[in-house]
């Protein structure tokens, strides 16, 4: 998978333990999206936005994913170009899975 030009490894998104850190690092995302405190500059809440993205790809891919992805930049327009690649790697993968499970329920279904 690659977000923002950088290789990461692929991660089976219908393997169980995988998922589940998923939904859990989605949760803390959208709960910390949703409850972020007033800033006073702008630059704070970029920062603030930031570290949440790091948080969510730190979690799923280990430690140190945020400087790999990132550098020592904190740009939210990368950022959030970031989670959206994950996103639809995401949603391409479910896709993909959808379709071997069709095919392999029309091949048992013949068997019947």
């Amino acid at each position: 998978m690659k977000i923002n030009n950088v290789e990461l490894q692929d991660l089976d998104f219908m393997d169980a333990e995988v998922m589940e850190r998923f939904e859990e690092l989605q949760d803390e995302y959208n709960n910390k999206l949703q409850d972020k405190p007033e800033f006073n500059k702008t630059s704070e809440l970029i920062r603030y936005h930031c570290e949440i993205v790091f948080d969510l790809f730190n979690g799923l891919f280990g430690d140190g994913t945020d400087k790999k992805i990132f550098g020592n930049k904190t740009n939210l327009l990368k950022c959030t170009k970031a989670v959206d690649e994950l996103f639809l790697y995401i949603e391409a993968s479910n896709k993909s899975y959808e379709k071997e499970f069709e095919a392999i329920n029309k091949h048992v279904n013949r068997r019947r």
